[in-house]
C-alpha cells in the first residue's frame, strides 16, 4: 500500500531570509541592484536544494513559499502595456495561425529586428510556433527546434517578452525531465527578470504559467491558493490573464476544489469574451456545465444546450488538431512529420474517446430526462382521468377508453351493462351536516364500489352523487344479482361521521344489452341514457330499489 506524501514545510529561518529578500528586491529601483538581487536569489534556492538532497516536495516547499510571498506584491507592478506591442499571450493561445491572416501579419509586422537579432520576426514566430504546438502535443524531441531559438537567451542579455516566452518554453522542456530543480531555476529567473524588464501583464501571465506547472506540489490545495492570490493581484481590466487564472482554478482536481467553487469560477469564466479561451477549454467547461444541469430538473433545458455548445466546440476541437496536421505536414520534412504523427493521431484518439464519453453522457442525460417527462405525462394524464375527491376514473377516462371495449364485447357477442347509481337525499345530508360530510359519504361510497366490482369492471363517478358502472361479461340477471348484493350491503351499513352516524340508500338503474352479430353497432349515450332513465324510476317509485331493462341491439 502506498504512503501518503508527508507535505514539507519551510523552516521558518529560511522563510524570513526569503522574505527579506523579496522585499529588497520589490523595494529597490536600481537596475543593477536587482540584478545582483536575482543572483542572491538563484544562490539561496540551490543552496536549499542541495542541503535536502534536491527532495522534490522540499524544492516545493522553497517555491510554494516564494509565489506565497510575491504574488501579492504582483498588484503593485506597473500597468502600462504598450498598445504597440503585439500581444504575444493572445497570439499563443490562437496557434498555429496562419501566415496570410491580418493577425499574424500585425503580430510580424509590429515585432522590431533589433528584439530578435539574429532572427528575423517571421524565423521568430515560425519557430516559436513550431515549440509550442510540439509541446502541447506532448512530443519529448522538442530540443533540436529550442536551439534554433536559444540566441535570444544566451549570454549576458537583456530580457525581452520574446526571450522570456522562450525561456518559458525551455521550462515546460524541462519538465520533461527529472530534473525538478533545473526546472524552477528557469521559472524562478524568468519570474524576476519579467518583474524588473516587463510590464504587469506579461508578468502575471508567466507567474500564471508557472503556477499551473506546480501540479506536482502536496498538498493539492497550494495550487489554488497561489492562484487565488495572483487573481486578487491581477488588473480586472486584464481580461486575458484573468481568464486563464480563472480556467486554472476552474480545472483544478476534484481533490482540490469543490463543486460549488467549480461553479462560482465557471459563473466568472461564461461572462469573459470567449475569444480568450482555447477550443478545447470551451468543450470541457460546456460539458461539466451541461452534466451538472442534467441532474437539477427545472435546468433540463439548460443543460442540453450547453451540451449542444459542448459539441461544437468538439467540432472545433477537431478543426484544430487538423489544422496543427497541416502546419507540420506543411512545414517538416517527411521523415520529421513521421515523428510527430503519432502525437497527432494520439491526439486525434483522444478527441474521440471525448466524443464517445460526450455522447454517452449525453444520451443518458436525455433517456433520463425523458424519462421523468415520461413519468410526468403519465401522472399528469393519470390525474386528468381520475376524480380528484374519490379517485375514481371520470367521464374522460370512460369516453377515451371504452369505445375499443365496446368493440371488443360486439365481435365476441359478450353481453353489457350499463348500471348509474345515485345516492338518495343526498342533498339533505349535504345541508343538514355540511359538505364534509357529503365528501365523507362520497369517498366512503367509493371505496365501497371499488373493492365491490371485479377488476375487469369500469367504476366511474359520473357526476355529483351519481356513479357508472359499466359491467363487461354481463347480462341482465347477472347484473341483477350484483346489483341487489350491493343494495343490501349499502342498506345494511352504518357510516360514523364525527358524532354523527349516517345510514344511506342507493337507487340503482340497469340497461343490458346482447349482442346478435358481430356486425352489432354500439351507441354508448343511448346504453347510458336508458340507465339514467331506469334509475330515475327507482327514484320514483321510493328510492332504495333496482330497475332493469334490456337494450336491443
Amino acid at each position: 500500500m502506498a504512503q501518503a506524501v508527508k507535505h514539507v514545510s519551510l523552516p521558518q529561518l529560511q522563510r524570513d531570509n526569503l522574505n527579506t529578500l523579496i522585499s529588497e528586491f520589490c523595494s529597490s529601483t536600481g537596475q543593477k541592484h536587482k540584478k545582483s538581487t536575482i543572483a542572491e536569489f538563484r544562490n539561496q534556492f540551490v543552496q536549499y536544494a542541495e542541503e535536502c538532497g534536491n527532495n522534490k516536495q522540499s524544492i516545493g516547499a522553497w517555491i510554494s513559499c516564494f509565489l506565497e510571498l510575491i504574488v501579492p506584491r504582483a498588484a503593485r507592478l506597473r500597468h502600462e502595456p504598450d498598445m504597440e506591442q503585439p500581444n504575444l499571450i493572445s497570439f499563443l493561445l490562437k496557434l498555429p495561425l496562419d501566415e496570410k491572416t491580418d493577425e499574424y501579419k500585425a503580430i510580424a509586422s509590429a515585432i522590431k529586428p533589433k528584439d530578435v537579432e539574429p532572427l528575423t520576426a517571421k524565423e521568430y514566430l515560425l519557430q516559436l510556433q513550431i515549440c509550442f504546438l510540439l509541446i502541447e502535443l506532448g512530443y519529448s524531441k522538442v530540443d533540436i527546434y529550442l536551439k534554433k531559438l536559444s540566441c535570444l537567451t544566451d549570454g549576458d542579455y537583456a530580457p525581452s517578452q520574446y526571450s522570456l516566452i522562450i525561456r518559458m518554453l525551455e521550462a515546460k522542456v524541462q519538465a520533461l525531465s527529472a530534473d525538478v530543480r533545473d526546472e524552477q531555476l528557469i521559472w524562478l529567473d524568468l519570474i524576476l527578470n519579467a518583474w524588473v524588464h516587463l510590464d504587469k501583464r506579461d508578468t502575471v501571465f508567466f507567474l500564471s504559467q508557472w503556477i499551473n506547472s506546480l501540479k506536482w506540489i502536496k498538498p493539492g490545495p497550494v495550487r489554488k491558493d497561489l492562484l487565488n492570490l495572483l487573481l486578487e493581484a491581477s488588473q480586472q481590466s486584464d481580461n486575458q490573464n484573468q481568464a486563464i487564472i480563472l480556467y486554472d482554478l476552474f480545472n483544478l482536481s476534484d481533490k482540490a476544489i469543490s463543486t460549488g467553487e467549480k461553479l462560482n469560477y465557471l459563473g466568472k469564466i461564461l461572462s469573459l469574451p470567449k475569444d480568450l479561451f482555447r477550443v478545447d477549454q470551451l468543450q470541457n467547461m460546456y460539458y461539466f456545465s451541461g452534466n451538472m444541469k442534467s441532474s437539477i430538473e427545472s435546468s433540463f433545458m439548460e443543460s442540453v444546450t450547453d451540451f449542444q455548445q459542448s459539441n461544437y466546440y468538439i467540432y472545433r476541437y477537431w478543426c484544430w488538431i487538423n489544422s496543427i496536421n497541416h502546419f507540420f505536414q506543411n512545414r517538416f520534412q517527411a521523415e520529421e512529420y513521421l515523428g510527430v504523427q503519432s502525437r497527432i493521431e494520439q491526439k486525434t484518439m483522444e478527441l474521440i474517446n471525448l466524443i464517445n464519453i460526450q455522447s454517452n453522457a449525453y444520451v443518458e442525460t436525455l433517456q433520463s430526462n425523458f424519462t421523468k417527462i415520461e413519468e410526468l405525462y403519465h401522472q399528469v394524464e393519470e390525474l386528468s382521468l381520475r376524480d380528484s375527491l374519490t379517485g375514481l376514473y371520470n367521464r374522460r377516462f370512460l369516453y377515451n377508453n371504452i369505445n375499443e371495449l365496446l368493440q371488443l364485447a360486439v365481435r365476441q357477442q359478450s353481453p353489457l351493462s350499463f348500471v348509474l347509481i345515485d345516492i338518495d337525499d343526498f342533498k339533505p345530508v349535504n345541508d343538514t351536516y355540511g359538505h364534509l360530510a357529503g365528501d365523507f359519504i362520497l369517498k366512503d361510497m367509493s371505496n365501497h364500489l371499488k373493492g365491490f366490482f371485479r377488476k375487469s369492471d369500469f367504476v366511474i363517478r359520473y357526476g355529483g352523487e351519481e356513479f357508472l358502472i359499466v359491467m363487461f361479461n354481463s347480462d341482465q340477471l347477472q347484473a341483477e344479482q350484483t346489483l341487489e348484493n350491493l343494495r343490501t350491503s349499502i342498506n345494511s351499513r352504518v357510516l360514523r361521521y364525527m358524532n354523527t352516524y349516517l345510514h344511506i340508500t342507493v337507487s340503482v338503474g340497469i340497461a343490458s344489452c346482447k349482442f346478435s352479430s358481430s356486425f352489432n353497432s354500439v351507441n354508448l349515450e343511448k346504453l347510458i341514457a336508458e340507465a339514467d332513465a331506469a334509475m330515475y324510476e327507482s327514484k320514483t317509485h321510493g328510492k332504495n330499489k333496482i330497475t332493469s331493462r334490456v337494450i336491443s341491439s
